[in-house]
């Protein structure tokens, strides 16, 4: 049984890993953070993707683009499941949201996200990636 639980616990970790990335945005250069207009555009296919993990409970946010991206979608599906302050990102950070109007409530986890700087400079390592997903 513990095996069984362990293969869905990675798929589901999988699954939210790759919502996260949609997230983040392609552009000429990778270096760039996307601008609010390209954000705001992207914001109706988000919430339609959201739409179609009912059984949804994990989010990670791949860095504060994602973050930031899915404390917005909570804002439209639910501003009174968005904590006040706003939750702030870090890595490891937590917090309780509702990504669908009438939906249940998701835990968001804050990874920092998996690009070469941060790899390679330390900032983000195997283990603390291991961290944010064994916390799933």
């Amino acid at each position: 049984m513990q095996h069984g639980r362990k293969i869905v616990k990675t798929r589901t970790a999988l699954a939210i890993l790759a919502m996260s990335f949609a997230v983040t945005l392609s552009k000429e250069s990778f270096s760039a953070e996307p601008i609010p207009a390209e954000l705001a555009a992207c914001a109706p296919f988000l919430d339609r993707e959201l739409a179609l993990l009912p059984n949804l409970r994990v989010a990670v946010a791949l860095g504060h683009i994602a973050w930031s991206t899915l404390l917005a979608c909570a804002l439209r599906a639910d501003p009174s499941s968005v904590p006040s302050p706003r939750p702030k990102f870090s890595h490891g950070a937590r917090a309780r949201i509702r990504l669908r109007a009438a939906g249940p409530l998701v835990t968001l986890l804050g990874c920092y996200h998996p690009s070469r700087q941060n790899t390679n400079t330390g900032r983000l390592t195997r283990e603390m990636l291991d961290a944010v997903i064994g916390a799933i």
